[in-house]
């Protein structure tokens, strides 16, 4: 080795034990910074996932709360399904059972709307019995109606006047009727008298008709009963029913035994 060489390699000894104690200085401090900088990123990292970890908690709970309401809910909602066609099913029983199928009305109004056909809109008409039904129903057809022994309900129809007055108290409307609708109910309508039918005649313009209801129960004469009621009007139509099996209505047929006339009548001069 050469003096120079020498030298030289002489002084990387010296420089390298000078600066050794500052490499393993610094070596150290960055080795500080590294694992300080790791413990923030991990604490930072522990921190989102112990966040995270509670969201998730919160999130199952909230699925858990929503999971029996929806569990509740679809039981409700079958128990009343079940009460609902429970009901219905009462409702379909009663239909096709029901009293009001062995109401007279069932064949009443049909019979009071096709004599009402023969009128024109704004003829005057009182209607007796019924119920709201067949005045609201006559009303619809354009009629003027007064509606006597009808209490005011909720039910009104502008062109339909209640008057409660009982039908051998009331003094006659205001002006002549074009028709009268004597149907079976209230009872004294159900069974009228002589003098009951008399009275209509006089409440009638001439020309003016009648459409009754006759009942004829107990068992009567059709022929007598409708004549001896009937001496002062000529009868222009009639029509008999009969009850059939669980009492419900049909027309006459041979070997029936009527139960109810329906007539349409016009008094004589």
């Amino acid at each position: 080795m050469t003096d120079e060489a020498g030298r030289r390699f002489t002084a990387k000894r010296a420089l390298r034990g000078v600066a050794t104690p500052f490499v393993g200085y610094f070596d150290r401090r960055f080795q500080e910074l590294h694992d300080h900088l790791d413990e923030q990123v991990v604490a930072a990292l522990r921190e989102r996932f112990d966040q995270m970890i509670g969201e998730l908690r919160t999130t199952r709970s909230d699925v858990a709360t929503d999971a029996d309401t929806i569990v509740e809910l679809a039981f409700t909602l079958e128990r009343f399904a079940d009460m609902f066609t429970f009901r219905m099913e009462e409702l379909a029983a009663a239909l096709r059972s029901g009293p009001h199928l062995a109401d007279p009305a069932v064949v009443e109004l049909p019979f009071a709307y096709a004599v009402a056909g023969k009128l024109e809109a704004g003829c005057s008409v009182l209607v007796l019995g019924g119920g709201d039904s067949a005045a609201i129903g006559l009303a619809a057809l354009g009629l003027q109606v007064t509606a006597l022994g009808h209490r005011p309900t909720d039910s009104a129809h502008p062109d339909v006047a209640r008057v409660d007055t009982p039908v051998d108290q009331w003094g006659g409307a205001d002006r002549t009727l074009d028709a009268i609708f004597a149907l079976s109910e209230p009872p004294e309508i159900a069974h009228p008298t002589r003098e009951l039918v008399d009275q209509f005649a006089k409440w009638l313009r001439p020309g003016g008709f009648a459409a009754l209801a006759i009942g004829l129960e107990p068992p009567a004469d059709v022929e007598q009963r409708v004549a001896a009621l009937l001496t002062a009007w000529h009868v222009e139509r009639q029509e008999r029913f009969a009850r059939g099996p669980g009492g419900l209505w049909r027309r006459c047929q041979p070997g029936d035994r009527p139960a109810i006339a329906l007539v349409e009548a016009v008094a004589r001069p």
